[in-house]
């Protein structure tokens, strides 16, 4: 949230800066925050995933079941603001890529 609102502020002060040199110029930074916003991301999605496979490689766990993930997703969509770049997909497919490194298989219902 602190990145968003930082990108907010710049999206403001953007509006007074010094002109006729192109849009491109203009976005910079924003784009720069963009770009920050997806890194944090993706960093935290590889965080959580490594957290789970480690934590079922300690409990020597062979097939962990992800049930209900459907309706989990639906209740997190109705936040927009918090959780608008974060993917669930790319969340299961990291699961399922470092489950398979180390030989668990994942059902998810």
């Amino acid at each position: 949230m602190a990145i968003q609102a930082a990108r907010h502020r710049l999206q403001k002060a953007a509006a007074f800066d010094k002109g006729g040199r192109g849009r491109k110029r203009k976005m910079k930074s924003l784009e720069h925050f963009n770009e920050k916003e997806k890194n944090y991301v993706d960093t935290k999605l590889h965080l959580y995933s490594r957290r789970l496979i480690e934590l079922c490689v300690k409990a020597q766990a062979g097939t962990p079941l992800l049930v209900n993930q459907s309706n989990k997703e639906e209740i997190a969509k109705g936040d927009k603001f918090l959780l608008r770049n974060w993917g669930y997909y790319g969340l299961i497919e990291k699961i399922k890529y470092k489950a398979k490194m180390v030989g668990i298989n994942i059902i998810i219902e």
